[in-house]
């Protein structure tokens, strides 16, 4: 069965990390597997995956794998981090975004649709139909009346609001409280609040379209993949030598070599990135770069 993937976006300290765990629940007690941030800072540097599976009857099982990205607000990210990281989530283009979760804490405002802008830029057009904003913290997220009145103020008031909200896949309003209270009744309660806003974001995957495939991921991807496998293979190359180097057998200008070797690998799959035939128009064309930036790790 093919795994659906759900890809997080959003600002560090929006709850993209804690929706994550919510999602995968895993030991069915909501325990962490995505790192969440402190304050301004994500704990999230790389990107992580977590599969999970949902069953409908006894008969049907639905496979879904979260993706989560750093988040925006942290500039701790060079050009050269962000593009491994783009080639990173090329190797989730076999299969594709079976939905995006754009993370919000608040009300949206205009940062947040230039951070949905540069989703487009880098994704295409394509993806706002497969992109569903997550409102993390609704206290009345079980009132549908409320929910709705919050939807129709939200778009009346502000024209780039309005128009986000209805290119994408619509607004699902959840509550994800932290579960690290030290009254046991206290997270007993939290934890119950996350089980109602799971089974309301799981409802609403079973009633999205079928995924979304970037075709200039998929291309990357092929290629990508043979530099970075190849990487792995000098890093462990790389690691015996410094075992061996500590016993005084071989000489500091072989472990140079090899670092060297991944260093070069690692420029080739930034260039991969960088020139292949849609990201160099894109790159160049509408200043990609800052878009990157902004999406993955800028402020």
């Amino acid at each position: 069965m093919t795994v659906k993937n759900i890809l997080l976006v959003g600002k560090t300290g929006n709850g993209k990390s804690t929706l994550g765990n919510v999602l995968v629940n895993k030991n069915d007690n909501f325990e962490e597997v995505f790192k969440g941030s402190d304050g301004s800072r994500s704990k999230t540097i790389d990107i992580q995956s977590e599969q999970f599976t949902v069953k409908l009857g006894e008969l049907w099982e639905i496979d879904y794998q979260i993706i989560d990205t750093p988040g925006m607000g942290d500039n701790r990210f060079d050009e050269k981090v962000i593009l491994n990281k783009l080639a990173e989530l090329s190797k989730f283009a076999d299969t594709g975004f079976y939905q995006v979760f754009f993370v919000v804490k608040g009300r949206l405002n205009n940062e947040d649709v230039e951070i949905y802008n540069s989703l487009k830029d880098i994704f295409g057009e394509g993806i706002s139909k497969y992109t569903t904003i997550v409102w993390t913290d609704f206290k009345g997220f079980r009132d549908k009346k409320k929910c709705e009145t919050d939807r129709k103020e939200l778009v009346e008031n502000n024209e780039k609001i309005k128009k986000m909200v209805e290119l994408c896949n619509g607004i699902v309003y959840v509550n994800n409280p932290s579960l690290d209270d030290d009254d046991d009744e206290i997270n007993k309660k939290m934890r119950e609040t996350c089980r109602e806003s799971r089974k309301k974001l799981l409802s609403h995957l079973l009633q999205v379209d079928a995924g979304y495939r970037p075709e200039s991921l998929a291309k990357l991807n092929e290629k990508v993949n043979a530099y970075l496998e190849e990487r792995e293979l000098l890093q462990k190359e790389l690691e015996e030598l410094r075992k061996v180097a500590k016993e005084n057998r071989i000489k500091e200008k072989e472990l140079k070599v090899k670092q060297e070797q991944i260093a070069e690998l690692e420029a080739k799959v930034q260039e991969e990135v960088k020139n292949s035939s849609y990201w160099k128009n894109r790159w160049e064309g509408l200043g990609i770069g800052s878009r990157l930036f902004r999406l993955f790790g800028g402020s």
